[in-house]
């Protein structure tokens, strides 16, 4: 959910939406990566919670939770980039 979230804001909301209102001036990449990190943290948590309750469905969901950090971890460098590195 958190990471639904953060690409709706970071596709949407950001590059769109607050640009037209006039309030997008360089806040996009701070909540970016804020978000990212928060996701990241979810998708951690919600690994160890399948794992620890010994679901049948705990490889395959944990491959998903694996494959949503890698793409968090790309959007948060690029943000990380925009505030950094010009």
């Amino acid at each position: 959910m958190i990471s639904g979230i953060r690409c709706v804001l970071a596709y949407v909301v950001f590059p769109w939406i607050l640009p037209i209102l006039g309030l997008a001036d360089g806040l996009g990449p701070w909540i970016g990566v804020t978000i990212s990190v928060v996701a990241i943290g979810f998708n951690i948590a919600s690994i160890r919670r399948f794992h620890r309750s010994d679901h049948p469905w705990k490889w395959a969901i944990s491959a998903i939770n694996v494959a949503v950090i890698g793409l968090l971890s790309v959007l948060l460098v690029m943000d990380l980039n925009s505030i950094f590195g010009g």
